[in-house]
């Protein structure tokens, strides 16, 4: 089977349980070009198990940050290295399921960026965390009224592009906002974006990096907000 022209970037910190089998899945399913693993100095073994996995698959590359980056230049250092016209990143933690990459495969022909999202028809939270589903929720339903309509999932996190639409494109933020920043301003541009639905669940081992405690909940919860009125000029488009 001929690889699929797709670059898949897994940002990783301490996924040691969940990074094998989701490596494994991902090349029975789509068989991709390449597998960019940036890991951002786990302390768990990730590390030594994603250099594992690069002698055991040609198409798997491997990327140590030192010192760490966080999430946001973790997957733009992914897509800078990457070489096929079409990327792909997604968690590790299993909340984002393998199983729709081949549905967005099928999508991109016909849209320039395919996102999974949890809430439009057939989507569906079932994370366990009460407090995050909350707080998700209200984020996107205030991106949707301020911005685009039709996008539902502005923190979802799972997307496939155009590798062409990032040449002059930089992510910005720290963590999961900078996918806010990237929907509005590529829609802005006139791009695009087909969401296909998938359901969102807890992550299958290890710990949430999102909200490990209140204190980080809150610190993460403002700088959403900070890059939602960052792109104030791009509202009620």
């Amino acid at each position: 089977m001929n690889p699929e022209p797709v670059s898949v970037i897994l940002p990783t910190l301490n996924e040691y349980g969940n990074l094998r089998p989701l490596v494994e899945k991902i090349t029975k399913i789509i068989n991709p070009k390449e597998i960019i693993i940036v890991d951002d100095n786990s302390s768990d073994g990730t590390k030594s198990e994603a250099e594992k996995l690069s002698l055991k698959y040609s198409q798997v590359k491997t990327i140590i940050n030192l010192p760490p980056l966080g999430l946001t230049l973790s997957i733009q250092k992914g897509i800078n290295i990457s070489s096929s016209p079409y990327l792909v990143w997604m968690d590790v933690d299993f909340s984002h399921p393998a199983e729709i990459l081949k549905i967005m495969m099928e999508k991109i022909p016909s849209a320039d960026i395919v996102t999974g999202s949890w809430l439009v028809e057939d989507g569906k939270d079932q994370r366990n965390e009460k407090l995050t589903k909350i707080m998700s929720f209200l984020v996107n339903k205030l991106c949707q009224f301020l911005f685009m309509r039709n996008i539902t999932a502005y923190t979802s996190g799972f997307i496939l592009i155009k590798r062409k639409l990032l040449a002059n494109f930089h992510l910005k933020g720290d963590h999961g906002e900078y996918f806010i920043d990237l929907l509005v301003r590529k829609s802005a541009d006139g791009c695009k974006i087909i969401e296909v639905p998938f359901i969102c669940r807890s992550r299958k081992k290890g710990l949430s990096k999102t909200a490990p405690n209140l204190s980080v909940y809150i610190i993460r919860g403002l700088k959403y907000l900070n890059m939602i009125f960052s792109l104030r000029g791009f509202m009620f488009k």
